[in-house]
């Protein structure tokens, strides 16, 4: 389960590596591993304690989608911030950073699972990342960085209207 959890580190691996850090920022400080598996031996002891009972109802799933949505956009904007700090030009460059930092440890993560990706069966699941990185480009060369906060909405939107 640890295994699993680290594993969705790998986007922001990428990201890091593409942008010419080496080692990762997420393997430079031990705070970062230590706070992955630390949740993760909390998120495991509920959940034995808590949920294995009862299958995942109505409000975990809209707990569940919330979760994801916000840390979807969060990655994205992370991504995109970080390609545009160096390469401001490049605005395909700073979407795909933003994209593959959101989905691209997921990706991993079900294909060390077994399971196929939930970019591969969900309809939306990279498209809004795609759309939060292009709305944060354009809000940034606009001046209008103290709104990314509309990126956060675009980015989460399709998880969260239901």
């Amino acid at each position: 389960m640890a295994v699993l959890a680290l594993a969705t580190a790998i986007g922001g691996i990428v990201r890091d590596i593409l942008l010419g850090y080496f080692p990762p920022n997420s393997l430079r400080n031990v705070v970062y591993v230590t706070v992955v598996i630390s949740v993760t031996i909390i998120v495991f002891i509920m959940y034995n304690s808590r949920y294995r009972k009862h299958a995942m109802g109505p409000r975990s799933r809209a707990g569940y989608l919330l979760a994801d949505a916000l840390g979807l956009a969060s990655f994205t904007v992370t991504g995109a911030s970080a390609g545009f700090k160096l390469y401001p030009e490049l605005p395909i460059f700073i979407v795909l950073l933003g994209t593959i930092t959101a989905v691209g440890g997921g990706i991993i993560r079900d294909m060390l699972a077994q399971r196929i990706p939930s970019v591969l069966k969900e309809d939306v699941y990279a498209l809004p990342s795609v759309i939060g990185g292009i709305v944060y480009y354009l809000m940034v060369i606009s001046g209008l960085r103290g709104c990314i906060w509309c990126v956060y909405r675009c980015t989460s939107y399709p998880f969260t209207s239901y």
